[in-house]
């Protein structure tokens, strides 16, 4: 009797352990196969985040004077930098080994794009010479918040996967996309704000007038 359940009891362990093995090597595999996935994703982002920030630094001007010039000679503000197609990702990566959330953000991440440079070419038809202050606002935000997405969906990765941090952006230790593209949203806001005051003002002095006549 002894014998039988020593017997059975090997037998048994034999299952766990063949059992156990297989379930370490799918694990293993599945970490592989998204740590692959996550580099693969990360340098696509990377590139498309410096793209990002290329449109929010592009001002309109070119050595420091507005870069358009009509034949009559008259200066306006024009972009410099074409907006970046939305990122695009290899037919191959194994999505089911990256978490759903974070694949809902990655694919989600060019309908994003696609429908920022909607939004950007809508306010260009109500955007008027010299400064065009519509478009570019526009384009300076909506750029600045899919940069700081990128931004988010990579550094979810680095955590998740244990990848690297990034060696430092052009030799500038001080260099911070983040904090750069953060900046620019905060002063497109006081930028709104400012003609907000003054639209208002005008439109009280406007008020006044009619009033008193």
């Amino acid at each position: 009797m002894s014998d039988a359940i020593i017997g059975f009891a090997g037998v048994l362990i034999g299952v766990i352990a063949t059992i156990g093995k297989d379930a370490v090597s799918h694990w293993i595999g599945k970490r592989n196969s998204g740590r692959y996935a996550a580099v693969r994703i990360v340098c696509i982002l990377d590139q498309y985040v410096e793209k990002c920030v290329e449109v929010v630094a592009d001002d309109g001007t070119a050595e420091g004077r507005p870069a358009g010039r009509t034949e009559s000679g008259e200066e306006y503000y024009c972009a410099q930098v074409d907006s970046p197609e939305p990122p695009t990702f290899p037919d191959d990566v194994e999505w089911t080994s990256i978490s759903p959330e974070l694949m809902y953000r990655i694919l989600a991440l060019p309908n994003l794009a696609l429908g920022t440079e909607r939004f950007v070419k809508a306010e260009s038809e109500h955007s008027f010479p010299p400064d065009h202050s519509e478009f570019f606002q526009a384009r300076w935000e909506g750029y600045a918040d899919l940069g700081l997405e990128a931004l988010e969906i990579i550094a979810a990765l680095r955590r998740k996967f244990g990848l690297p941090k990034p060696s430092i952006a052009m030799g500038n230790l001080d260099w911070d996309a983040a904090r750069f593209l953060r900046q620019k949203k905060d002063e497109v806001q006081r930028l709104r704000e400012a003609e907000r005051t003054a639209n208002s003002a005008f439109l009280a002095e406007m008020i006044e007038k009619t009033e008193s006549q």
